[in-house]
């Protein structure tokens, strides 16, 4: 399987070392839910190719979402602690708009901000040391 090592190259901060891609319609449609704080860790995400709207509908934790603008590389909306129940979109054309669902207070630790730049790899590309150490940029779980 095929995963995403994604970074702010702005904040030079890492958001994810093993993001999974929604790029299926049945992977897509059920995003996020089902899916439990345990099993949503440091180091993962969800990474929704050409979508420029979600929701966190029968979702059971908070997250944290960018929208990125693929034309430019670059965070054009961003949500902190997104809570269940809630709908976000963003004006850009789905065509050149990706969205990011990371771990709640992500966004926050690693300094994003808008117009950041984010880089997107295999997650092949991420070194042993960025695998080791992720720990490191967020709290552990209780």
């Amino acid at each position: 399987m095929i995963t995403l090592r994604i970074s702010n190259s702005t904040r030079n901060s890492l958001l994810a070392t093993h993001a999974q891609i929604a790029n299926t319609p049945e992977s897509r449609k059920r995003g996020l839910i089902g899916t439990t704080e345990s099993n949503f860790q440091p180091g993962t995400g969800l990474f929704f190719p050409e979508c420029n709207a979600i929701h966190t509908v029968q979702m059971s934790m908070l997250i944290d979402v960018l929208f990125i603008d693929m034309l430019k590389n670059r965070v054009q909306k961003l949500v902190q602690d997104a809570e269940p129940g809630c709908h976000f979109n963003t004006l850009i054309p789905k065509e050149v708009c990706s969205v990011l669902e990371l771990p709640p207070g992500l966004i926050a630790i690693s300094g994003t901000r808008l117009g950041d730049v984010v880089t997107i790899l295999s997650s092949s590309h991420a070194s042993q040391e960025e695998l080791k150490g992720i720990s490191s940029f967020w709290p552990q779980s209780a």
